[in-house]
């Protein structure tokens, strides 16, 4: 959900529920409460009413998740070292569709999951991030491959990865060994995305799923 929206939504439960207006350092009301009130909610329907309608066929997003999980092994292991769309749909589809609950999911940046480098690892630069990930994802894959599990990579930067040997396994990467079968094919990307950004990824995944 756009920036925007989660404002114009908090605006808005303000207004309705008269509660104190934190940047405003006071309460709303007054004989005028309720028709701001109505003017706000009618805004809200308007301002989206047309957006909706163009995202009630936009799949980019489900699909591109679904691809990215297609033939991924069962209880495997997936260090996610993208975030936006690629962490935040997985863990949606995840959580409202129950879908492959069976992998366990990293987040690499640690922007929306628990992390295993440490309490200091949000604060880190970059540089001091990637120097902190390697033994820690090094000892994961390790302790992975010994229990037999399988460890993949979301990555757009496989050649950062430190020297792990890894092998193009569909939209993912494999960490040492060569997995079965081939997921590209049956890959589906469905709708064009209705804001750039969504019709950007709908044009890459279509030139790798091809």
């Amino acid at each position: 959900m756009p920036v925007a929206a989660h404002v114009e939504s908090y605006a808005a439960r303000l207004v309705l529920a008269n509660v104190p207006v934190p940047e405003a350092g006071r309460r709303t009301g007054g004989p005028y409460s309720s028709l701001v009130s109505v003017a706000l909610a009618g805004y809200l329907v308007s301002s989206s009413y047309a957006d909706l309608g163009l995202r009630r066929e936009d799949y980019v997003l489900h699909d591109e998740v679904m691809n990215h999980l297609r033939g991924v092994p069962k209880g495997a292991r997936l260090f996610v070292d993208r975030a936006d769309e690629v962490l935040f749909g997985l863990c949606n589809v995840a959580a409202t569709r129950m879908a492959r609950t069976d992998i366990e999911i990293r987040d690499c940046h640690a922007s929306l999951l628990a992390n295993p480098y440490g309490d200091a690892f949000r604060s880190m630069q970059l540089d001091a991030r990637y120097a902190t990930r390697g033994p820690v994802e090094i000892g994961l894959f390790h302790a992975a491959r010994a229990a037999g599990r399988a460890t993949l990579y979301a990555t757009l930067s496989p050649t950062k990865l430190w020297d792990l040997p890894l092998k193009r396994f569909g939209l993912l990467y494999s960490v040492g060994e060569t997995l079965r079968g081939n997921p590209i094919p049956g890959m589906v990307m469905r709708g064009r995305g209705s804001e750039p950004r969504g019709r950007r990824i709908a044009e890459i995944h279509r030139a790798m799923i091809r």
